[in-house]
């Protein structure tokens, strides 16, 4: 049986930034085990937490300061174990809810653990498909039939406009600022927008970012880009993504600059994000070659 004594870390920053990088080096296999974008959750409505097990391993949670809370990541261990950790959690902290997203496979595995237990899980909420791009498959010239439409509205971008990529070391963080707010106002997926979170890694200076880029069309900042790699593993993950809508077509231009970016640097594969249906099939024109399913639910302490 596991012997794990639970230490809960409240206050994230340089007096155990250390130990929460030593877990994501040791047991890091999803986009969000990243330090920087764990430490940039803190906001008037949330704080980040680190839940400490001993030997590099925990989990990266978010506490809504309601009694909700929020599993960011997987849990920082060998698979083995996951499980029981969350379980570990819910018993030592009791939260209201706490809201994940995971594979099917621990899904079923919690199912079994809790089946006896006063410790609910509640039915799926949504169904995600992360696609995975392999850039050896990517054409910057956008050949293809397929990529008609794609190739056409950047060169109109061109043609039309005055187009400059920015490095972010020289952006002005009160417009990237405005640009997330404008994100916020504009797009029209139905989940909330945890806006937040992109301010704070932005004025961070892109910590841990191995690819990034500032749209700027006509000398406004339209579109912001970037992305880090995934812990243990070859891929990058799309990070940010953002743009203020103001052209047709923006969101296609920037994943287009952003993908020739990758491939010109040797990066082999990306992590296009958790999607819902409609978004899928937006991203499936880029085309992705493979296809992870995850699951977002709560569970609750009865």
């Amino acid at each position: 049986m596991f012997n794990w004594k639970i230490e809960i870390m409240e206050l994230i920053g340089p007096e155990n930034k250390d130990i929460i990088e030593s877990s994501i080096k040791a047991y890091g296999s999803d986009a969000e085990h990243n330090y920087f974008y764990f430490s940039a959750q803190e906001s008037k409505d949330s704080k980040p937490v680190f839940a400490f097990f001993g030997e590099n391993k925990g989990l990266l949670l978010v506490d809504f300061l309601n009694g909700n809370w929020k599993l960011l990541a997987s849990p920082l261990a060998d698979e083995s174990e996951h499980p029981q950790m969350i379980l570990e959690f819910l018993e030592n902290v009791k939260p209201k809810s706490l809201l994940v997203e995971t594979t099917m496979e621990l899904r079923k595995r919690l199912l079994k653990l809790l089946k006896n237990t006063n410790i609910k899980i509640g039915n799926i909420r949504d169904r995600y498909i992360k696609p995975i791009i392999y850039l050896d498959d990517w054409d910057p010239e956008l050949k293809g039939s397929d990529l008609s439409n794609i190739r056409k509205a950047k060169n109109r971008l061109y043609r039309r406009h005055t187009i400059e990529l920015v490095n972010p070391k020289d952006a002005n963080i009160a417009e990237m600022k405005q640009l997330v707010l404008d994100w916020k106002k504009n797009r029209t997926a139905g989940d909330r927008a945890y806006y937040h979170d992109y301010i704070n890694y932005f004025a961070q200076g892109f910590p841990d970012a191995v690819a990034s880029l500032i749209l700027k069309i006509d000398g406004k900042i339209c579109g912001i880009a970037s992305g880090w790699m995934i812990p243990n593993s070859e891929k990058v993950y799309f990070a940010i993504n953002l743009h203020n809508y103001s052209l047709p077509d923006m969101g296609d231009f920037l994943t287009v600059l952003f993908l020739n970016e990758l491939k010109a640097k040797g990066f082999k594969y990306l992590d296009f994000g958790s999607s819902d249906e409609k978004l899928l099939q937006y991203k499936k024109k880029f085309r992705p070659r493979e296809f992870i399913e995850t699951a977002c639910y709560y569970i609750s302490v009865k």
